[in-house]
């Protein structure tokens, strides 16, 4: 029977993990997901008057991250339910895996409300949907200030591409849409990072199979070890553990010869900031954000590859 292929996935789970779609396609005995987290969120949950004033304050929602979902639904949890029921407002979310952990506390709390933007992956593709929705809803202004402000939820550290597109780049004054920001969740790097991932690879190596070759057991030659980045923040303890970085920070190849670890990566904007950080970008980037694009692109990898092995 083959090897399940160890792949460590640098995200918080969703809760219960079954539900993540991260387990469902990186399942046994084919693959052995491991899940851990190198951030540490502190949640900042939206009061209870913010909710309530919806849609005469704001005619909707923008979430682009699990945080920012749990912390929606810390305050929604606290409210009656009899508060929301019938508001029936957008909900625009980033990407699928954002769709997935809101979906239930939509159904919990807001049924009437509707979920857009599951099939978009980057803030470009989301500020195109919500430009075209958005405006459908509130047709014939002549400018931003005459239809109600989305409300972003976000965390303390983020790009403001969203909103600078949704505010600035249409050249109709009636096109742009006014974004209020408030802050829902703090990140940091975890304490324990650092230590948890040192443990993590050194239980999936002392932990491989070994296979009988001439009465020597050996670990099979072409075991692959998957390694799968969904931002920038704690490439550099994931190399130290790996021992790829050199004095100066940066990975250097001649540190990752003969290795049998491999580094997936979930967009281009995360490539581009481990490159920033440690000067590489990793082997393979998913071509669409959310579990099946990193699926394709690693399982692409593999079969381009032939084996576990660099070369």
């Amino acid at each position: 029977m083959p090897t399940p292929i160890p792949i460590i996935l640098l995200k918080t789970p969703l809760t219960p993990h079954s539900s993540d779609p991260y387990t469902s396609h990186f399942p046994p005995p084919t693959y052995h997901p491991t899940f851990v987290p190198p951030l540490h969120h502190t949640l900042h949950p939206p009061s209870p008057s913010t909710l309530t004033t919806l849609p005469s304050t704001h005619g909707g929602l923008i979430l682009t991250s699990a945080r920012a979902t749990l912390s929606l639904s810390h305050t929604l949890s606290a409210l009656p339910l009899t508060v929301l029921p019938s508001l029936k407002i957008p909900l625009y979310v980033v990407g699928p895996a954002t769709a997935a952990a809101l979906e239930p506390i939509r159904n919990a709390y807001l049924p009437h409300c509707s979920i857009l933007g599951r099939e978009t992956g980057n803030a470009e593709a989301l500020a195109a949907l919500i430009l075209q929705h958005y405006n459908a809803l509130h047709p014939a202004t002549s400018d931003a200030e005459d239809k109600p402000p989305l409300l972003f939820l976000a965390g303390e550290k983020r790009r403001d591409v969203l909103p600078r597109l949704l505010m600035h780049s249409p050249p109709s004054p009636g096109a742009r849409i006014r974004v209020d920001e408030m802050v829902v969740y703090a990140t940091s790097l975890h304490p324990e990072f650092a230590s948890a991932i040192q443990r993590t690879l050194l239980i999936i190596t002392t932990t491989t199979p070994l296979t009988n070759n001439n009465n020597n057991l050996q670990p099979p030659q072409h075991q692959w070890r998957w390694i799968v980045f969904f931002s920038g923040e704690g490439a550099k303890e994931v190399f130290t553990a790996l021992g790829w970085l050199g004095d100066e920070g940066r990975v250097e190849e001649g540190r990752m010869e003969g290795r049998r670890t491999f580094v997936a990566v979930i967009g281009e904007g995360t490539r581009g900031a481990l490159e920033a950080g440690v000067g590489w970008g990793g082997d393979v980037v998913a071509k669409w954000p959310g579990a099946g694009g990193v699926r394709e692109a690693v399982e692409g990898f593999m079969a381009k590859n032939g084996s576990g092995e660099e070369g």
